[in-house]
């Protein structure tokens, strides 16, 4: 009976694209409901608030990526520029999009980074590098076109999200010239539902875990074992609309799914706070929680909001950018203004309704 149970788990998942070898055991993680916010004291130990100011305000959501000693915000929408923030808050160098550079903003798909540089990813493809003084260095041509490209080992891991039919896999993993691994097989006739996501991989230990939307499922890869099932939310009779997902032919279709609160998914973002402890989106009751797992224990809990409860008072429904021991959120100043407590706000000084906040939380 062992050997059997163990031959289907091989049958099912090599059905996905995924290795032929699969030895470890799926984790099974029971889901339990929290309907109040998960505190900031819950997940680190002390709250760090850098005030940025610019000469034009930076737009609410910006692209938010960690280096080693900077960080790298992209302002897509409103000033259409790429800040380099030291640890200060300061803006040590930036540069304007059409001014600075020949890169067309409406091409940028997202931002790499390695050490301290930063690459802008164009169409998914090409990444235009910049050097710490924000000069122009040179372009690489990735080895394969996709949604999202994370440095890995001396290559690239990626997440195709549909934009490449040339692959029929939604991960993949190259050395940096050529695909040397394919998993996740997608289906051509499905509805192709291409999403915005700046977090669907973050580390642990030797490799890394990955999501993705309507999945029920995190994966872990490493260059040896490639990618595997890795722990299988339980999300009972709400369970993920694989069978809905076979019926969406339009947007409208996707909307009603979305919206439908009686289904319960992944929604394809992670982060590791600390290591084994890892945040996780899930959608749930047709909107977006966060979805705590302690890895060392069989259950998870989801909560609506995450709240800090060490400065500000304020709630965050986004997390803009993490790696182990620090998670990030973005705030402009007009969302400060409006929610944060007024022991916050009076410790604040000057006019600060046209600058942007970063809450680090270590």
């Amino acid at each position: 009976m062992k050997k059997l149970f163990l031959a289907c788990m091989l049958a099912v998942f090599a059905a996905c694209g995924g290795p032929e070898k699969q030895e470890a055991t799926v984790k099974s993680l029971r889901l339990q409901q929290a309907d109040i916010p998960l505190l900031f004291s819950k997940l680190g130990k002390s709250l760090q608030v850098l005030e940025i100011k610019s000469d034009i305000p930076i737009g609410p959501m910006p692209e938010i990526v960690l280096a080693d000693n900077y960080f790298y915000l992209f302002d897509q929408d409103y000033t259409q520029r790429l800040y380099q923030v030291d640890f200060k808050g300061n803006i040590r160098n930036s540069i304007a999009f059409n001014e600075d550079t020949k890169l067309a903003i409406d091409g940028i798909t997202q931002l790499v980074v390695k050490g301290n540089t930063v690459g802008v990813v164009a169409m998914g493809q090409t990444i235009q590098w910049f050097d710490e003084e924000l000069k122009e260095g040179k372009v690489e041509q990735l080895p394969a076109k996709a949604k999202y490209h994370l440095p890995y080992a001396k290559g690239y891991v990626s997440f195709n999200n549909r934009i490449n039919e040339a692959i029929p896999h939604d991960f993949f993993a190259s050395d940096g010239n050529s695909v040397q691994h394919e998993a996740l097989e997608v289906d051509p006739s499905t509805y192709p539902f291409v999403y915005q996501t700046h977090a669907p991989f973050t580390k642990h230990e030797k490799g890394l875990l990955f999501a993705r939307f309507f999945d029920d499922t995190i994966y872990a890869y490493d260059s040896e074992e490639g990618l595997r099932p890795y722990a299988a939310i339980d999300f009972g009779a709400n369970a993920s609309p694989e069978e809905r997902l076979k019926q969406i032919s339009n947007p409208f279709d996707m909307m009603q799914l979305l919206n439908d609160k009686s289904l319960a998914y992944l929604s394809g973002e992670l982060f590791m706070v600390e290591p084994g402890k890892c945040l996780f989106g899930a959608w749930l009751k047709g909107r977006g929680t966060f979805g705590l797992w302690n890895m060392s224990e069989a259950n998870a809990t989801t909560y609506p909001v995450l709240k800090d409860d060490f400065k500000s008072d304020l709630q965050f429904y986004h997390i803009s950018a993490s790696k182990p021991g620090k998670t990030v959120f973005g705030l402009n100043g007009e969302s400060v203004a409006e929610n944060a407590s007024e022991a916050f706000l009076s410790s604040l000084t000057g006019d600060f309704s046209s600058s942007f906040f970063l809450f680090i939380l270590s």
